[in-house]
């Protein structure tokens, strides 16, 4: 039976460490199994000589049921010799599976990417309807968050332990990363070097639709559709007033791989603000420049990104319009000296 490693990827901010891993040991083989269609997606793209797939799905407990024994199917096809995962939220499937190759005795690594996100647990009676579909689908017990908009499953150190899982602070090869995809941009015609972030916002009613796009707008006129991508968020496609003129980065290239196409980020709350920044880039966040529905809210997501960025990087919170076109008025002015 074939040995190999398998990687769980839920997450677009994972990718980098994913292919970081697959190319550094190209003598191993791995199994890269992802319920997120975009990532899966562009493993195809890449098709990378010693990975395979395993794409799954989740959501009502007959598609758990079903994806439960497709994924059992494929990997008794295989000897699994080592388990990776990145994540400190969410899962469903993915713990499922974690808890069924411990409970084998395999080697399971927690290659740690962020600090869980800082925000308080959920009253009891809040969570109890999340807590009951975690235990009886995927066998675990999660602390429940509320980030004062949503409220979301967390792995609890409990969870760990069940594990045995080796925690190792995993790290990126951004020359590999480069080398695998500095085709790419000729291919997406990308255009300008500003790379605006959007999706969300508005659909999760953070701002007003009205304000959210008198934003933009301002924003847009004054970088120039001519200098500007957006980045639309994997989950949504709420492009609004003037983000329509834009050339789109397609949804299935994760931003933080092509990090060095753009000199400045501009978004409301997204990881990849924190990732252009801890790469040296221009980011502002125009968190401050709507009014928010929720106050708290507003307050939390300042919290979780300047907590992801952890000293390494700066993102920039202008108070009004003003301010961030001095941001980027000083930035042109610097690089063109």
């Amino acid at each position: 039976m074939e040995e190999r490693e398998l990687l769980i990827c839920n997450s677009n901010m994972f990718v980098p460490y994913v292919m970081t891993e697959c190319l550094k040991n190209k003598n191993k083989r791995y199994i890269v199994a992802s319920d997120t269609p975009n990532i899966n997606q562009f493993f195809e793209l890449l098709n990378f000589d010693n990975v395979i797939q395993l794409a799954y799905s989740t959501g009502k407990v007959s598609v758990i049921y079903k994806e439960k024994k497709k994924m059992k199917s494929f990997l008794a096809n295989y000897s699994i010799t080592k388990v990776i995962f990145y994540h400190a939220e969410f899962g469903e499937l993915a713990n499922w599976l974690l808890l069924k190759f411990a409970q084998k005795g395999v080697n399971i690594e927690y290659h740690k990417v962020f600090d869980s996100i800082p925000v308080p647990k959920a009253k009891w009676y809040q969570g109890l309807k999340i807590k009951l579909k975690q235990w009886l689908c995927f066998n675990y017990f999660p602390d429940v968050l509320d980030d004062g908009t949503n409220l979301f499953p967390s792995l609890p150190n409990s969870f760990f332990k069940r594990l045995k899982a080796v925690s190792i602070e995993s790290k990126i090869d951004r020359t590999l990363i480069y080398n695998a995809v500095k085709g790419l941009n000729d291919k997406l015609n990308i255009k300008g070097n500003v790379l605006l972030v959007s999706g969300s916002v508005v659909a999760d009613n953070l701002v007003s639709k009205e304000d959210y796009e008198n934003i933009v707008n301002e924003i847009i006129d004054f970088v120039g559709t001519e200098n500007a991508t957006i980045k639309m968020h994997p989950r949504f496609d709420d492009m609004i007033g003037k983000e329509q003129e834009l050339n789109e980065m397609p949804k299935y290239i994760p931003g933080n791989v092509i990090i060095d196409a753009f000199d400045i980020y501009i978004g409301y709350y997204s990881t990849l603000l924190v990732e252009a920044a801890q790469n040296g880039k221009k980011v502002i966040s125009t968190l401050y420049l709507m009014k928010p529905q929720n106050e708290a809210s507003q307050q939390r997501f300042y919290e979780y990104l300047e907590n992801r960025l952890n000293g390494k990087g700066i993102i920039y919170f202008p108070k009004n319009l003003q301010e961030l076109f001095k941001l980027l008025t000083e930035y042109k002015n610097n690089s063109s000296k």
